[in-house]
């Protein structure tokens, strides 16, 4: 979490929040009657500063990186006001547990903010004292951060730069290179995984990435299948034996095919469950060891 404002009430009132998810910014705020949620398409280098600019006119939105292009989003409901009577928060909030209805996240910002502008005018940070909590300097170089022979050099983007030695890595070389995860390991759009043997880690891919690192490819957010050889396998259901609920959004561009399908393999009966696109209508089948269950919407979709 990067900044928070809201209401002392409770949850669901007015408020206003900016954060990092998936090393992606997102900005989110509510007026009273809906959430607009407005998050960047790409996402930000670790280890160098970025600028942000956040607009709110009413119910409309707009989020800027970087001076890039803006991504602007509209809450919902008819209220436009937002009304704020709680403390503003910067870097952190006390209890995330009440935030996770509203900003939606978890942790605090790990990192430096060098300037805070609202209104147009700057919040003076060394004015806050009385306020703030395990709140340090932002390192430089003559705080000496390079850890392990690494040696430091002073960087607009970044206040500083670790050149590391052969064999660690992270922003200030604290991490041995081939043995665990750390921060750095892999891309932003890759889950990192330690191997069991304790000998290093792996990078598991986000859905249209590649490599070691999973630098390659572009993320897929709306998979587009192609009706032929295009498929997502995820690891088989294990907690439906008595109850399933399956909600999809999707935008037919074929009156007929396959979007859904779960089933079991050598048993005297494979159990299995799918949804399809059938003459343009939604076919829900299901088969439970008594004889296979056939669901049609009679309206178009």
């Amino acid at each position: 979490m990067i900044l928070y404002n809201g209401q002392k009430r409770s949850t669901g009132a007015d408020f206003i929040s900016l954060g990092l998810v998936g090393g992606r910014l997102e900005f989110r705020f509510d007026v009273g009657s809906g959430m607009a949620t407005i998050r960047d398409p790409l996402p930000v280098t670790l280890g160098e500063f970025h600028t942000v600019e956040l607009q709110r006119n009413n119910t409309l939105g707009s989020l800027r990186v970087d001076g890039g292009e803006r991504v602007s989003g509209k809450s919902q409901g008819k209220f436009q006001g937002l009304d704020l009577n709680e403390d503003l928060h910067v870097g952190g909030y006390p209890n995330y547990t009440s935030l996770a209805k509203t900003a939606g996240i978890k942790s605090g910002f790990v990192g430096c903010i060098r300037q805070l502008l609202i209104q147009g005018d700057e919040v003076i940070f060394k004015d806050l004292g009385r306020s703030s909590i395990g709140v340090s300097n932002c390192p430089t170089c003559k705080d000496q951060p390079c850890q392990n022979a690494g040696q430091c050099e002073d960087s607009e983007a970044s206040l500083y730069q670790c050149s590391c030695p052969r064999g660690f890595t992270g922003s200030n070389c604290q991490h041995h290179s081939s043995l665990h995860c750390h921060a750095e390991a892999c891309g932003p759009d890759a889950t990192c995984i330690n191997r069991q043997n304790g000998l290093g880690y792996d990078c598991r891919c986000h859905l249209g990435k590649s490599g070691d690192k999973c630098m390659q490819g572009e993320l897929v957010t709306t998979p587009l299948f192609d009706g032929e050889a295009s498929y997502i396998a995820y690891p088989p259901l294990s907690i439906v034996h008595d109850d399933l609920k399956v909600e999809l959004e999707f935008k037919p561009l074929h009156a007929n095919g396959l979007m859904f399908f779960c089933g079991g393999r050598k048993m005297k009966v494979e159990d299995f469950v799918s949804v399809s696109m059938v003459d343009g209508h939604v076919e829900f089948r299901y088969e439970l060891g008594t004889g296979r269950h056939i669901t049609e919407n009679i309206d178009n979709p």
